[in-house]
């Protein structure tokens, strides 16, 4: 995010979207208002990934997790560099 809280171009997380609420508090995020084309992620941000699904999921070994990047991603993930 740059000095205005705006992502790298301008509007990235120009729109909020409500997605429920838990315990009295509303779950909302925010995203761009325009569908932007998919990126294919970087090897610390799937190292970062995979350390959340172990933390949520304790029984997801290494090998469910590649599982895992290679339904989301396909062959893409070949290519993450």
């Amino acid at each position: 995010m740059n000095e205005k809280g705006n992502g790298a171009v301008p509007n990235w997380y120009g729109k909020v979207l409500e997605l429920g609420d838990a315990d009295g508090y509303k779950i909302l995020t925010f995203i761009d208002a325009e569908i932007r084309p998919a990126n294919i992620p970087t090897k610390r941000y799937l190292r970062a990934m995979a350390d959340g699904l172990k933390d949520t999921y304790p029984d997801m070994d290494d090998a469910a997790i590649r599982d895992y990047y290679l339904h989301c991603l396909g062959d893409d993930l070949y290519r993450v560099g």
